[in-house]
């Protein structure tokens, strides 16, 4: 057979196969579709470019923007460098400024960490590269969003990640330990708020709220009748459902660290009441730490 045959040959077998194909898969639909290649095309819209602004004073922004790997948390940073490096100067020259990291996750992702939901996680690795770059954390807050409009193409997410200045009449909200440190102990009738850093189950410890412990325990001790109530809450991060069972985990983890110390297991109750019962408003960094607590009841 010489090579030109060969040639046609080829061509007529290719084009019995791909007529087969069609005939079976779009005019008797006997194809399993699960098995048929897929294309998910999205609009403009679902591709957000990078943008961050301080009024007039910065703002810098791109085409491009972060990148994430589906239910992965470690950002792609590569295509915004430059813009990330002039925000890190500005910051190193205006130390009063203060930025919010506000990650998004879909519920079709898994979240593989410890933290709440991967919307935290990314945030909070993006933290980590501030950090490395010498911006003080404590100058960054985090926040996890629920987005099912997020787009992903080939397991891959662009976007993912928002950076917002903090309004500066919110730029004192100080860190969890300056609010826990607020927390003055006058009386073990009088409640006491012990305050946890996103995502941890272990709350800060001062000399206020270890008084108040010392002296519940000595009353608890001559009281066996009386109780010590521990109340978890949380911020609205992340998931109704996540955030009930995290106010859980922050109280029963007070409860360990006062049985260890030797208080009776039975003489302390606890709840958790997730993101149910604010102290402040939400949709500001100051609110979401101050939410983040324990009340400490003796009842």
């Amino acid at each position: 057979m010489s090579k030109n045959n060969t040639f046609w040959w080829l061509l007529l077998f290719g084009w019995i196969g791909a007529a087969t194909w069609w005939h079976n898969c779009h005019i008797k639909f006997l194809c399993d579709e699960s098995f048929l290649p897929t294309t998910h095309l999205a609009s403009t819209d679902s591709y957000p470019e990078f943008k961050i602004n301080d009024g007039a004073s910065f703002s810098v922004n791109s085409v491009s923007n972060f990148g994430f790997a589906r239910s992965g948390s470690v950002p792609q940073i590569l295509p915004i460098k430059p813009q990330l490096d002039s925000l890190v100067a500005y910051l190193n020259r205006n130390p009063s400024k203060r930025i919010e990291l506000k990650g998004y996750y879909h519920t079709a992702e898994s979240n593989p960490g410890t933290w709440p939901n991967l919307g935290i996680a990314r945030a909070e690795a993006m933290k980590a590269w501030f950090v490395e770059m010498g911006i003080d954390g404590n100058r960054i807050s985090t926040a996890g969003v629920l987005h099912e409009e997020l787009v992903f193409e080939a397991d891959s997410l662009r976007g993912g990640l928002e950076i917002g200045f903090v309004n500066p009449q919110e730029a004192s909200f100080g860190t969890e330990k300056e609010l826990a440190d607020q927390q003055k102990f006058g009386s073990i009738f009088e409640p006491l708020d012990l305050y946890f850093s996103t995502g941890s189950s272990q709350y800060i410890r001062n000399a206020d709220n270890e008084s108040f412990v010392e002296h519940a325990m000595a009353y608890l001790k001559d009281h066996p009748d009386k109780k010590l109530l521990l109340i978890g809450h949380t911020d609205n991060t992340g998931n109704e459902a996540s955030n009930l069972s995290l106010s859980r985990r922050r109280a029963e983890a007070v409860k360990q660290v006062l049985v260890q110390r030797g208080m009776a297991r039975e003489q302390i109750a606890i709840e958790g009441k997730g993101q149910q019962q604010p102290k402040a408003d939400n949709n500001t960094p100051r609110g979401r730490s101050i939410n983040r607590r324990c009340s400490i009841i003796v009842q």
